[in-house]
């Protein structure tokens, strides 16, 4: 039986720098921002702040591009089923989960911030395409 993931809701930004095949993301720590590899920061829309998850991440980007200007940034929706990258949301739900003796409330603020990610392998990549355009699951077929 397959099932069907849940709709996640943002974006994330992930970057690629000249002569380095592996993929980062902006992170947000308690007090600052940095870029690491296999994580991304989760932008999303607050209605309540009128803070748009696009305009938020494009902010990002142009703070990080001033100094690195041989960086390529783009946004992803973490729906797009062309996203280089397997999210790890098992993660993500644990860190989100209510903990009433934190202060932040949930288990892990970090990882309830900031998302696990991995790049896809080619096989992986091309069967995201072949679904897409409606062909077959498996690209090897």
């Amino acid at each position: 039986m397959t099932t069907t993931p849940p709709i996640r809701r943002g974006y994330i930004v992930i970057i690629t720098k000249p002569e380095d095949d592996r993929l980062y993301g902006p992170v947000e720590l308690s007090f600052s921002l940095d870029v690491r590899e296999n994580e991304a920061f989760r932008y999303w829309d607050i209605p309540d702040s009128k803070r748009d998850a696009i305009t938020w991440a494009n902010q990002d980007i142009k703070m990080w591009r001033g100094d690195n200007p041989t960086w390529v940034f783009k946004i992803w929706s973490v729906n797009d089923p062309l996203l280089p990258v397997i999210i790890d949301w098992k993660k993500w739900d644990w860190a989100i989960e209510p903990d009433k003796d934190k202060l932040s409330g949930i288990r892990d603020k970090y990882h309830a911030r900031n998302l696990l990610i991995c790049k896809k392998n080619a096989h992986d990549r091309a069967a995201d395409v072949a679904a897409v355009l409606g062909g077959a699951s498996d690209p090897t077929i």
